[in-house]
């Protein structure tokens, strides 16, 4: 668990690359208590933002992606909490990792990786802990090897 104390600090967390197009939702509270990550999407839907903490370094990250867009109604599968989905549930986020290179991954669109990994818990009785501590260190390593 994390804790943002305002707007400014939620921002610093962000790259330098990302601060300028962040669009902070106004439903956001502060200060914000955050259990294992944040994640929103912008207004238009075209950028989905997430807000982690390393568990190495306990620096909080956050990075902004970029949706592509689903032409084709394809089923893909989330790197992260492994769900499946339409095209429309599931797709290539982009994050900048400099300004001539750009890493793409397929995510789910809202990043609700944690609340899939709840619910699948409750039908298997999985543990959730474990499932939020595999969750948390996959959204490190590709951040690690890829953008930071």
């Amino acid at each position: 668990m994390f804790k943002i104390e305002n707007e400014s600090e939620l921002r610093q967390c962000f790259r330098p690359i990302d601060r300028d197009t962040l669009e902070i939702p106004g439903r956001i509270k502060f200060p914000l208590f955050v259990r294992d990550y944040l994640a929103w999407r912008e207004s238009s839907g075209h950028r989905t933002y997430l807000v982690v903490t390393d568990p190495e370094s306990q620096k909080t990250l956050g990075v902004a992606f970029r949706n592509d867009s689903a032409s084709t109604p394809v089923t893909r599968h989330c790197e992260w909490c492994h769900s499946s989905g339409g095209s429309s549930q599931i797709g290539l986020l982009v994050a900048d990792a400099s300004d001539r290179k750009s890493v793409g991954i397929h995510l789910c669109r809202d990043l609700s990786c944690q609340a899939k990994l709840e619910s699948r818990s409750q039908l298997t009785g999985e543990n959730t802990r474990l499932l939020a501590r595999t969750l948390n260190g996959r959204i490190s390593d590709f951040l690690k090897r890829c953008l930071f």
